[in-house]
């Protein structure tokens, strides 16, 4: 079994390695990656996601929306924010 460190490593190396995805996706997801938890969720608001990316906040709507079909993102609405699980950290 695989320590958090682990997982959170070789999922920022698939993600920094990916050939599907651009650099803007790439950039938001390794951002989500940054701020992730210990169930493979990142509750990350799009505001913050905004300011890390350099990415105006309509831009980022639009890569989350990308994220989901190219990665299989899964997006949730919890206390007001969105949560982002990454369904591959539990197959690590």
């Amino acid at each position: 079994m695989l320590t958090f460190q682990q997982k959170k490593d070789f999922m920022m190396t698939q993600l920094f390695q990916a050939k599907s995805l651009n650099s803007s996706e790439k950039l938001v997801a390794l951002c989500m990656v940054f701020k992730i938890d210990d169930h493979g969720r990142s509750d990350i608001r799009v505001t913050e996601l905004s300011d890390m990316a350099r990415r105006h906040e309509r831009t980022i709507r639009h890569i989350i929306h990308a994220l989901q079909a190219k990665i299989d993102l899964h997006v949730t609405f919890s206390q007001g924010k969105n949560v982002y699980t990454f369904i591959q950290w539990a197959q690590l």
